[in-house]
This record gives structure tokens, sequence and C-alpha cells, in this order.
């Protein structure tokens, strides 16, 4: 009987160039540039997964190979410390082969799909954005006749109506589950917020997410655009989430705008990964990392032989 083709895989953060996969396969580690080299696996089993890897994830399911993904990545670390070895990619893909499998979840083409559909939405809407600043910015110049000013005030208009289109389009597509998430924390119909979801995987550690926030050019860009909106709701005297607006109160004059600005980022993240954590609990069906439902998460299991033995792994 031949035997099933396993391999343990640290993804690499999006964020940086020229980053390997690190990768176990029960007897060696090794690297590679792209998830597609393991594509004689049976299964694989991974830490996360950034929107730069559905592609290839897509590819690799619909050829049958299945992918589990680590729905509780602070496993990682307790069993690090367990064995008393060293943060680095290469450990950590062996020590992924510790954790119960039941602390996985499976990944689904269905998944894959919708999140890879919603990518061209977001690109329209991002685009639309774009050409909305530009336009505004041209009235200000003043330097315009009032013909051509009514023309792009059209315009503008015109952009804007496409842009709340697919705006509704983005929260639709985003999944019930997390649209609950953001209706828990008060930021329900924020597109900017739902983008920010298909980008972060909430089963992640809040330093993990905040690294990635700060490191993604494109993640922070909506986080930033959501976090000033909020600020901006306030100063009009819209309604905003009563923690914000408490906040706000607290901090404005003892923290400049840019101060105040950088910890509301920080409180949107941990408030959107405590909402993902209390429904997940609550819930039968988990809440997967990037909308889907899965197994309930329950606590890894090594034994004390695997956590003597990865050394020797």
């Amino acid at each position: 009987m031949t035997e099933r083709k396993i391999y343990y895989v640290d993804v690499a953060n999006a964020g940086k160039k020229n980053k390997l996969h690190a990768v176990f396969d029960g007897k060696r580690t090794f690297k590679v540039r792209r998830l597609m080299e393991l594509e004689d696996a049976d299964e694989i089993y991974v830490d996360m997964l950034f929107p730069e890897n559905y592609g290839e994830v897509l590819k690799m399911l619909e050829k049958g190979i299945k992918i589990f993904l680590l729905t509780e990545t602070k496993l990682i670390k307790k069993l690090r410390v367990q064995n008393n070895v060293r943060k680095t990619d290469e450990n950590d893909s062996k020590v992924l082969s510790l954790i119960s499998k039941e602390c996985f979840r499976n990944v689904s083409v269905e998944e894959i799909r919708r999140r890879m559909e919603m990518q061209p939405l977001i690109a329209k809407y991002e685009v639309l954005t774009r050409r909305i600043k530009t336009l505004k910015q041209w009235l200000k110049d003043g330097q315009t006749s009032e013909e051509i000013r009514k023309e792009i005030v059209k315009t503008s208009r015109e952009f804007e109506k496409e842009r709340s289109k697919i705006g509704r389009e983005i929260i639709s597509a985003l999944g019930e589950n997390y649209r609950k998430i953001l209706e828990k924390i008060g930021l329900r119909g924020s597109v900017e917020a739902a983008i920010l979801l298909t980008y972060l995987d909430l089963s992640r550690g809040i330093n993990k997410l905040l690294t990635y926030c700060w490191r993604s050019r494109k993640v922070n860009e909506h986080l930033s655009k959501l976090v000033y909106s909020i600020y901006r709701h306030y100063l009009r005297g819209d309604v905003v989430p009563e923690a914000y607006r408490k906040f706000i109160e607290e901090s404005r004059g003892k923290l400049s705008k840019r101060q105040l600005l950088v910890r509301l980022k920080r409180m949107v993240i941990k408030d959107l990964r405590r909402a993902y954590i209390e429904l997940s609990v609550k819930s039968a069906s988990q809440i997967g990392a990037y909308g889907t439902g899965g197994n309930e998460p329950q606590t890894a299991r090594a034994t004390d032989a695997s956590i003597v033995s990865l050394k020797n792994l």
C-alpha cells in the first residue's frame, strides 16, 4: 500500500519579499518558493493562508490535494516553548506535525473560489476610490471653467454611485459569519471593514495580526481608511460604536491625531479578533479564517512522547 504523502508548511508572510515556505515531510525540512511545488502531496497542513496563495491553493484542491488550515496558531508558540526550541520557520513546520488534527479545518474549493471572486470586486472598488479622489482634487484647483467643473461633478457622482453598488456586492459576498462579526462590533455596513476581513486570518494571535497589518501596504491602507472614517463620523456628530466614541473623547487633547488613529487601528483589530473568537465559541460551526464553516475549535493534544521527540524529528 502506497504511503500517504503529508506535508506540514509554515507559510511565508506575504508581506516579506523573497520569503520561502518552510516544509516538514515527517523526516526532513526543506523550503519551497511556491506551494505548487508540493503537488505530489495527499494532504497539506498549513499555519495560515494569504490572498496571494489562493490561486495555487485552488489548483491543488481541484487536483484532489486536501489542505487543512490551523484554527488557533497560538498552539505553535505553546509547543515551541514546551519543546524548548527556538523560533525558526523550520521548527514551526515541525511543530505543526505535533498538533492534533482536530485543531485544523478543511479548506474547500468553494471557499477559495469565493475569496478569489471577491478580489476583482475589491480591485474595482479601489480603482473607483482613486478616481473619485483625483476628481475632487481637480475641483479644488480652482483653475477649471464652470462647464468643466459641472462635468467633473457629474462624473464624480456617477463613480460614487458605482462604488456604492460594488461596496454592497462586497458586503454581500463576504458571508454571513463575517457580517455577524461586523455587526457585533458596530461596523455593520462598512465596506472598508468588509474588505479588511478578506485579508485577515483572525485565528492568528493579535501580535501576528498587527504585524501583518503594518507590513502590508494594502491592508494598512484599508485599515487607515476605516479608522479615519470612524474618526470623521465622530467629529460630525454621527453615530459611531460606543467604545470608539468613548476612546476618541478620552484621547483628544492627550494624543496627537496620528497617535489617536494608530491606537484606534489597534483597537479595531483587537475587537475584530475578539468578536471572531466569541462567535466561534458560541456557534456550533466554527467561523473559518476566511468566513466559512468548519469544526468547532478544540485544544491541541500533543503527547509527552511527541514533545520529547521534536528535536529528533
